[in-house]
C-alpha cells in the first residue's frame, strides 16, 4: 500500500507532495520509501494528557502549584465543569455545533463552511466507538462546545466551537470544553489518555499535556534541497513548538 501511494505521489511532478502529521518513525519510513529527493519536516506538535490512574484531582495534583491555581481560576470563571453527554450521528444539535465551529474558525482567519463541518461531525460520530459532547449553556445553542470520540482506550478531541465576549474572551469556557471536562470524563471512565490534537501546544502544555512532535514526509517539486537548511529549520521548529527532536512519543499500553 505504501509503495502504491508513493508511486502515485511521484506522478504529480509540478507541485510538492506530502504525507502529513505522523509520528517520526512512520514519517521516516515514508521518507525513505519516497527516495533520496524526499525530506522529513517537523510540522506540528500534538498534545496529549496521559492519565496515570486516579480522577480529576489526581490530574491536577500532578500540575505545578501555579497551574493548579490556573485550573481553579478557569473553572470558576466558566461556572464549573461543562455539561457532557453522548452524541448520535442524527443528533439535531450537530447543526448548531457546526455553525459555532465555523464562526470560530472564521474568527481566526480560517475558511469554514458549516454544512461541511456538520458532515465532518457526523462522519466522526459514525466512525467512533462512541462520541461524547461537552458544552456550556443550552445544548442546542451553546456558548462553547467540543466533540470528542472514544477509540482504543483514548478520548480524542475533534472539534471545538466558541462564542466570544466583547473583549474576545471565553470566560474560561475554552479550557473547560477542551481540557477539563474531557479529562474528568476520561478519568472517570478509566481511559488511558485524552488526545487534544495539534495546535496551541503552549496553551495545552500549561494544562498538563505532553507535546509530541508530528512529522511530514515531503517530496519537493523538482527543487534541490539543502540537508543543512532542513536540519536548521527542524531545530528552529522544535524550539517554537517546545518539543524535543530526539524524544520518542509515549506509547500507550
Amino acid at each position: 500500500m505504501l509503495n502504491a501511494l508513493v508511486d502515485e505521489a511521484r506522478t504529480i511532478a509540478d507541485v510538492p507532495v506530502g504525507f502529513l502529521y505522523g509520528p517520526r518513525p512512520e514519517a521516516e519510513e515514508i521518507t525513505r520509501a519516497m527516495g533520496a529527493d524526499a525530506v522529513l519536516l517537523l510540522t506540528e506538535a500534538n498534545s496529549t494528557v496521559y492519565l496515570d490512574g486516579g480522577g480529576f484531582d489526581a490530574y491536577t495534583a500532578r500540575l505545578p502549584a501555579k497551574r493548579r491555581s490556573d485550573v481553579r481560576r478557569d473553572l470558576e470563571a466558566a461556572g464549573g465543569f461543562p455539561n457532557s453527554g453522548p452524541v448520535g450521528a442524527d443528533d439535531p444539535a450537530l447543526a448548531a455545533w457546526a455553525e459555532l465551529a465555523a464562526e470560530t474558525q472564521r474568527r481566526h482567519g480560517q475558511p469554514a463552511d458549516a454544512v461541511r463541518l456538520r458532515t465532518y461531525l457526523r462522519t466522526c460520530v459514525e466512525g467512533a466507538e462512541r462520541a461524547v459532547a461537552f458544552w456550556y449553556g443550552a445544548r442546542a445553542d451553546p456558548t462553547a462546545f467540543a466533540l470528542a470520540l472514544v477509540y482504543d482506550g483514548v478520548l480524542w478531541l475533534r472539534l471545538v466551537g466558541l462564542r466570544y465576549d466583547e473583549h474576545g474572551g471565553t470566560s474560561g469556557r475554552y479550557p473547560g470544553v477542551l481540557v477539563f471536562g474531557p479529562v474528568r470524563v476520561a478519568a472517570e471512565e478509566g481511559l488511558a489518555a485524552v488526545d487534544l490534537g495539534a495546535g496551541l501546544a503552549d496553551f495545552k502544555g500549561r494544562r498538563g499535556a505532553q507535546n509530541d512532535a508530528r512529522w511530514s514526509a515531503i517530496l519537493p517539486a523538482g527543487l534541490p534541497v539543502d540537508p543543512r537548511l532542513i536540519a536548521e529549520r527542524n531545530a528552529a521548529e522544535a524550539v517554537r513548538l517546545s518539543v524535543n527532536l530526539d524524544s520518542p512519543q509515549r506509547v500507550l499500553a
